[in-house]
């Protein structure tokens, strides 16, 4: 049991957990939606930050494209600073999300089109990847969180990069 716990302590001690933005990397955002919940986890070539929510009574009964939907804009909102003016590339598990961009806005539901009006600000490239490779959004996504609930309201925080001095 030592030997084990010396073998993480190392580990921990040899890279970063969290590395630093890096504006000049690409950004990479992985998400996913669960029953209860949304993931999302954010990357250069390493990873930034991670953040998960619980959904609304409401939300849970959306359907599940809606609710994969709301995980994009959960990540890109909740990660706008670094997200915002960039090109981001979303890594999701659910392939119908692809198409529907492509799809005309009278073809789908009112509650879609609300939702692809609010990725309109973002230059975002989607693309496919198996649910066995996105296990950290995942993950995130399934953490059941009772005291905060993503409300579709814009989240405003201080990014960890940045800095204040008081004089």
């Amino acid at each position: 049991m030592e030997r084990d716990f010396e073998l993480i302590k190392k580990k921990l001690l040899e890279a970063p957990c969290l590395q630093i933005f890096d504006s000049n990397k690409p950004v990479i955002l992985s998400v996913d939606a669960s029953t209860y919940g949304l993931g999302a986890l954010l990357q250069n070539s390493q990873l930034v930050a991670y953040g998960s929510v619980s959904l609304t009574d409401t939300q849970q009964r959306y359907a599940q494209i809606e609710k994969e939907l709301l995980a994009v804009i959960f990540g890109l909102e909740h990660f706008n600073y670094y997200t915002y003016g960039r090109i981001i590339t979303v890594e999701t598990d659910h392939k119908p999300l692809l198409g529907l961009s492509k799809k005309p806005y009278d073809s789908i539901s009112p509650r879609l089109q609300r939702m692809l009006l609010r990725l309109n600000k973002y230059n975002v490239n989607l693309i496919y990847v198996p649910g066995k490779k996105l296990i950290t959004a995942d993950t995130l996504s399934r953490a059941q969180l009772t005291d905060k609930i993503f409300n579709d309201d814009n989240v405003y925080e201080t990014p960890a990069d940045m800095s204040f001095s008081y004089s």
